[in-house]
């Protein structure tokens, strides 16, 4: 391929669209596109989430919410450990 590298994932946009993934360098391209879509879903989400707790008037609710975050978040970790610990 030819081009200097926005060239390719111009093309590995526009494959995607259509649904033509044609060659490696177009079918990364639309993971990095994939994943930095996500990226910025899930930071917004965030954003919106956190903005929402720091509206709160009342003390002990900002408190109830950090600590189903915490929960939230070590629940998590523990998923992903499970996920990736070895077989047996």
């Amino acid at each position: 391929m030819e081009g200097p590298p926005l060239c390719h994932r111009a093309r590995s946009l526009e494959s995607a669209s259509s649904r033509r993934l044609e060659g490696a360098v177009e079918s990364s391209c639309y993971v990095d596109a994939v994943s930095i879509g996500i990226g910025c879903a899930v930071f917004t989400m965030v954003a919106l989430g956190a903005a929402l707790v720091v509206s709160l008037k009342i003390p002990w609710a900002r408190i109830a919410i950090r600590v189903a975050g915490s929960w939230i978040a070590a629940i998590g970790m523990l998923w992903l450990g499970w996920t990736f610990r070895g077989g047996g």
